[in-house]
C-alpha cells in the first residue's frame, strides 16, 4: 500500500511539473489580431469595407502608411468569413509594423513566429512581404513570401523559427511585419517558445518513478496492489 501511494504521489508531481511547463510556452503579442483600433469610419473604402490610416495600437509604423482594416464579409476583397481572427486586419503600404515584445531570449528555447497573410481578390498587393523576429535590430528569423503563392481571397499562415543559443544577448525580442514595395495584409500574430524536451522530461520522470517503486518493492517486500 505504501508503494502504491508513493507511486501515485510521484506521478502527480511529475505531471504537475510538466503541465506547468507546457502552459508557459506563449509570448504575449499585444493586439496581435488587430481588433483594437482607432474608430473605424463606416464604408469609406468601398463596398463592405472600412479602414483607418493608423496608428495601430501597440504597434509602431515605419515608412509610408500602415493601419487597420475591416474588409467585411461580402467577398469584395476576401472570401466571405476569410479573416482568420475577429473582423479587423492590419495593412502596410511601403512600410512596416513592429512591436517590442518586452521579453528577452531564454537560452536553448525554440522561438516561432506565425502570421496569417492575406491575398486580396482584386490583386491590389505587391509580390513581396516579410515577417520577422528581431533582437536589437538583428534579424533572428524571417520569412519572405509572394502573394502569388496564396490563394486569392484567403489568408495563409506563414512562419519563421530559430533556436536560441546557450548564452543569449541582452535586449527585447520584436516582431516586424513589412512590405516595402507595395501593400500587404496581416492578421493573428503569435509567438511561441515551448520549453525544450518536455516529452523527454516526462519520460525520464516516469522511468524514475518505476525504478524507485521497483526498488522499494524488492527491498521491503511490499505488495504494490495491496
Amino acid at each position: 500500500m505504501r508503494v502504491k501511494s508513493f507511486l501515485f504521489k510521484a506521478l502527480l508531481i511529475c505531471f504537475t511539473l510538466i503541465g506547468g511547463t507546457a502552459r508557459a510556452d506563449g509570448i504575449t503579442v499585444q493586439n496581435g489580431s488587430f481588433e483594437q483600433s482607432n474608430a473605424l469610419p463606416p464604408n469609406n473604402c468601398g463596398l463592405g469595407c472600412s479602414y483607418n490610416v493608423g496608428p495601430v495600437p501597440n504597434w509602431v509604423t515605419t515608412g509610408v502608411e500602415a493601419g487597420s482594416w475591416e474588409p467585411g464579409t461580402i467577398g469584395t476583397y476576401f472570401n466571405s468569413n476569410a479573416v482568420p481572427d475577429g473582423n479587423t486586419i492590419a495593412y502596410v503600404v511601403d512600410a512596416s509594423l513592429s512591436q517590442d515584445l518586452g521579453v528577452g531570449l531564454q537560452p536553448n528555447l525554440d522561438y516561432t513566429l506565425t502570421v496569417d497573410v492575406g491575398d486580396r481578390l482584386d490583386g491590389f498587393l505587391s509580390s513581396d512581404y516579410t515577417v520577422a523576429l528581431e533582437l536589437n535590430g538583428v534579424t533572428m528569423c524571417s520569412f519572405t513570401g509572394d502573394n502569388a503563392d496564396i490563394t486569392p481571397g484567403t489568408f495563409a499562415p506563414e512562419t519563421c523559427s530559430f533556436a536560441a543559443p546557450g548564452t543569449v544577448p541582452s535586449g527585447d525580442l520584436s516582431v516586424v511585419l513589412s512590405d516595402l514595395s507595395g501593400q500587404a495584409t496581416f492578421d493573428d500574430v503569435t509567438v511561441t517558445a515551448p520549453e525544450p524536451n518536455s516529452a523527454v522530461l516526462l519520460a525520464v520522470g516516469l522511468f524514475l518513478v518505476v525504478l524507485v517503486g521497483g526498488f522499494y518493492k524488492r527491498r521491503y517486500g511490499l505488495e504494490v496492489g495491496a
